[in-house]
């Protein structure tokens, strides 16, 4: 029973993750972590660590997002992802690099669903560290856009609600406030989170 109480308690953690309502998700997993402790799950605590550090993250959270994955010893390449992220955002260029390179290696593991799109993930960080001019290159819009559009059809919507910030800022350099309007429509959480 305990077991099935952590997954209830994960799964709702998890919807206030995707609907980006931070304080409600991080009452649930923390809940939910107490009890992958007591079970014995590593997997499941490593699981809820690594969902709230991506969701600070997504929340402009750049520190706590950092703080958590140095803490969780960030492995994966989808881990790695989001602490280059969070060094990007945090001014850390030279590590975001760094970290970056250890998530390209073919020795990081990259579990699933994620596996086949976790280089060009990660290269959409690498490109915008590489080009401080990004926004005016079309190469950079026409990768992220792609990418989104694949991310929304093939992933869990987590994936795409991360990179959203991103297509937003691409919409509103290019002055597509109605295509960035209408994508808001499919994200009604995001609307809420004060982020726009």
């Amino acid at each position: 029973r305990l077991r099935v109480l952590m997954h209830a308690r994960l799964l709702i953690g998890n919807c206030y993750s995707n609907s980006m309502q931070y304080e409600a998700m991080l009452r649930h997993y923390a809940a939910a972590e107490r009890m992958a402790r007591t079970l014995g799950d590593d997997d499941t605590a490593r699981s809820i660590e690594y969902n709230r550090a991506a969701t600070a993250l997504e929340l402009g959270r750049a520190q706590e997002a950092y703080d958590a994955l140095t803490r969780l010893g960030a492995k994966s390449a989808m881990e790695l992802h989001k602490l280059a992220a969070a060094c990007e955002l945090l001014g850390r260029r030279e590590e975001a690099l760094a970290v970056l390179d250890r998530a390209e290696s073919p020795e990081t593991p990259s579990p699933e669903p994620a596996r086949s799109l976790a280089p060009r993930i990660c290269g959409l960080v690498r490109y915008r560290l590489e080009h401080p001019d990004y926004l005016e290159r079309p190469e950079y819009g026409a990768e992220l856009m792609e990418l989104f559009e694949t991310m929304r059809r093939e992933l869990p919507i987590g994936y795409a609600s991360f990179h959203l910030p991103r297509v937003l800022e691409w919409l509103r350099a290019r002055r597509m406030y109605r295509q960035a309007y209408e994508l808001l429509l499919d994200f009604p959480g995001y609307c809420g989170s004060g982020k726009i």
